[in-house]
């Protein structure tokens, strides 16, 4: 499977943050995405998803490093950007990314999640009931209520 645009984006996006050759361990709302960048992530991992016929085009990339690291970056910034306080579910993203939600099951969405926090170093803290599938939201809900709109991108690091 080509995903040389995927890997050129992922690439370009560390280099612009320090010359970073690879994820630091930092939250990933303090890589400071841009406006521009969110949308040429979302377009990038929608045409990706477009490109895999068939229903479980979602499961089949579960497993695959590149996606998982794009998908929970990209599914910070959504819960930073777009959140609007409806409640916790995956469903808006991937209709962004216009996947369907039933093209992977709970367990194979848990572990794209978890292998992408790995991926960026990020350590998921088990608090209470929180588990992988509201890890990243809880993180972006969060800020988005102790933050101001976009204060993410201005917060120290």
């Amino acid at each position: 499977m080509k995903n040389t645009c995927q890997k050129t984006w992922l690439k370009t996006f560390l280099l612009q943050r320090g010359g970073l050759s690879r994820p630091d361990g930092r939250e990933l709302f303090r890589y400071r995405m841009t406006e521009q960048e969110f949308g040429d992530l979302e377009k990038s991992l929608q045409s990706w998803l477009a490109s895999l016929s068939g229903f479980d085009n979602l499961a089949r990339l579960a497993d695959v490093p590149l996606f998982y690291k794009l998908f929970v970056l990209y599914g910070a910034e959504w819960w930073r950007r777009r959140y609007d306080g409806s409640g916790f579910s995956w469903e808006p993203i991937l209709h962004d990314l216009r996947a369907d939600p039933d093209a992977w099951n709970a367990m194979q969405r848990s572990r794209c999640v978890k292998n992408g926090l790995s991926s960026w170093r990020v350590k998921v803290r088990q608090h209470g009931g929180c588990d992988i599938f509201s890890a990243l939201p809880c993180r972006a809900v969060c800020l988005c209520v102790f933050l101001p709109r976009g204060g993410a991108a201005s917060a120290g690091s």
